[in-house]
């Protein structure tokens, strides 16, 4: 059983702002010190230390008073991957497929660093993040007493590398270091899919395993989601690392804890490090093994040497946690529950903690630092540029001279755009979008389609999470299915795509398939493009020989990647020349 004990309530945050923190002269009497290297800056002040990465754009090291806080050099990443849970059944497929698993970020463009005026120093950081390949889980990680507990493992198969149009975060973030060692981060997470239902979005980071005293103030003392937290009063609770794990018969994701203001890691002697949260609360959780430590274990008693043996606590700040749901003998999770790739304001303040320390005084701060701008572009191409800080907004086009930002940009052609504020120029967001060659469609016939919330419309909605499906209750029809497509006007086009249901089913994936071109919507001639798509989940384009001129566009499935006989889709977009 978890050893757990829950102290008094502290006062509410104040909203005393870190540069309270900064007495006026202590940037004169204890400076800091910043050294660049080829592969990191160096930040030094008294009894700490932060190094941050220019390849990644993390915090990759910090010492305090000798020690370290970030094990092996694991600090904090954008992370929106959890170890999947008994009613993720309809969703954890299109996690593997985006490669959630195995996100990797790099730094785009140039890294922005300034000394400022008030002593601290700003690192600004433009990242990118994608997983390097799509996955496929081999045996059955949802069956307690079924293959994963029968001696057949759970494995990640690796399949297509990604990249192109797949999901991706593109975030801005903005270090500060404050001479008495706070280091804040300010951060924007867009994503180039915003309807995407993640399992979680905010950041991971590796702690010493040394400091294993796991003290948060929030919803506790047992763990507890969007949806599973009205039992859970906040309070501030403490624990031993290990004893955050629960022991489920098929191990999974656990341990998590909403509504948190703060939570802090210390070893033995009181020492270590205080996470607060910039956005009023964050979700926190503490964990001696990883997220795929607890999907590839077939039972608890796998992981107990890990457990004991652990070297680091992965521990996970997030802007929002999927809630658990009721998928396993009831519907999805609910909407409202749910996390979605859309922009996304998140931060967090770190300071040391030293035995002697009240945690509630030392967590009694608010962000003060430099905010991100986020840069965004809908599906109909206008950009769009906000920050909590609106005003004295610049933006440069593809280069041109930077004008005052005065509302969204058409940008369906494509180009670099980056944004900064007035007073702070060397700060910038810079962000590249491609062409966008999908055209905008209208259903107009359907051979065949469930009705419902299963509609042919579906495809052209631009809203994976919805599905177009063959009729399958009262009457059932079998291959060929068609859908007939309107462009709006004769357009000059190079090709199509297919989406496959993204909702985790196989019924109706489309194999072979036949595209043709009408001008009038009724005469049709050979088909222009054929084939066989791929089993997987991935955006399927068809690029023809050569472009085409034509209104209309028929989408011809002529058998299913599992053999029964209907068809299915997500979306189904025709691509301008």
């Amino acid at each position: 059983m978890s050893q757990k004990f829950k102290f008094a309530l502290p006062a509410l945050f104040a909203g005393l702002a870190l540069s309270t923190f900064v007495p006026e002269g202590l940037a004169a009497t204890n400076p800091m010190t910043l050294l660049e290297k080829p592969e990191n800056y160096i930040v030094t002040g008294t009894q700490f230390t932060a190094t941050f990465s220019k390849s990644t754009g993390t915090l990759e090291s910090l010492v305090y008073n000798g020690k370290d806080i970030i094990a092996g050099g694991n600090g904090p990443k954008i992370n929106a991957y959890r170890a999947i849970i008994n009613n993720d059944g309809w969703a954890y497929g299109k996690w593997f497929d985006n490669g959630l698993f195995n996100l990797k970020q790099h730094v785009v463009g140039k890294p922005a660093v300034s000394l400022d005026d008030n002593g601290t120093i700003t690192l600004s950081f433009v990242v990118r993040a994608q997983g390097t390949n799509a996955g496929k889980l081999k045996g059955d990680p949802l069956i307690q007493y079924g293959s994963a507990t029968n001696g057949v493992p759970v494995k990640i198969e690796l399949g297509r590398e990604l990249g192109g149009n797949d999901l991706e975060f593109v975030t801005h973030q903005i270090w500060t270091v404050y001479p008495d060692g706070s280091v804040e981060l300010a951060a924007n997470i867009s994503s180039n899919k915003a309807e995407f239902d993640l399992p979680r979005l905010g950041y991971k980071l590796d702690v010493p395993a040394e400091f294993s005293t796991f003290t948060y103030y929030g919803r506790g003392p047992w763990e507890n989601y969007k949806d599973r937290k009205s039992g859970s009063f906040v309070g501030i609770y403490s624990a031993n690392v290990a004893d955050e794990f629960i022991p489920y018969t098929k191990p999974q994701e656990n341990a998590n804890h909403e509504d948190v203001r703060w939570c802090a890691l210390t070893d033995e002697d009181g020492d270590g490090a205080i996470f607060i949260a910039s956005e009023n609360t964050f979700a926190a959780q503490a964990l001696p093994v990883t997220a795929n430590d607890l999907l590839l274990a077939s039972n608890p008693y796998k992981l107990e040497e890990k457990i004991k043996n652990t070297t680091a606590t992965t521990l996970n700040l997030d802007a929002g946690v999927r809630g658990l749901g009721g998928a396993s003998c009831g519907p999805d999770t609910e909407k409202r529950d749910k996390v979605f790739a859309v922009p996304t304001d998140f931060g967090f303040i770190i300071r040391p903690l030293n035995a002697n320390d009240d945690m509630s005084d030392v967590a009694n701060v608010a962000p003060a630092g430099t905010v991100p701008i986020s840069i965004t572009r809908n599906l109909a191409g206008a950009v769009s540029v906000s920050s909590k800080k609106a005003d004295n907004i610049f933006v440069s086009v593809n280069g041109a001279p930077a004008q005052k930002y005065t509302g969204t940009i058409p940008f369906k052609n494509g180009g670099t755009i980056a944004a900064f504020f007035q007073q702070t120029p060397n700060i910038q967001t810079e962000i590249s979008f491609p062409k966008i060659e999908k055209i905008r469609t209208a259903v107009v016939f359907a051979s065949s389609e469930n009705g419902g919330n299963e509609t042919a419309n579906n495809l052209t909605d631009n809203d994976p999470s919805t599905i177009w499906h063959t009729a399958y209750s009262v009457t059932q029809a079998d291959y060929p299915h068609w859908i007939d497509f309107d462009i709006g006007e004769v357009k000059k086009i190079k090709g199509v795509s297919y989406l496959p249901r993204q909702d985790g089913g196989n019924n109706g994936d489309v194999k072979a398939y036949e595209i043709y071109v009408s001008d009038d919507g009724k005469t049709w001639g050979a088909p222009v493009a054929s084939g066989d798509f791929s089993s997987d989940k991935a955006e399927k384009k068809i690029i023809f020989p050569q472009a085409l001129t034509t209104r209309y566009v028929r989408f011809r499935a002529l058998s299913s990647q599992n053999g029964q006989i209907f068809a299915s889709g997500a979306e189904f977009s025709v691509l301008e020349d």
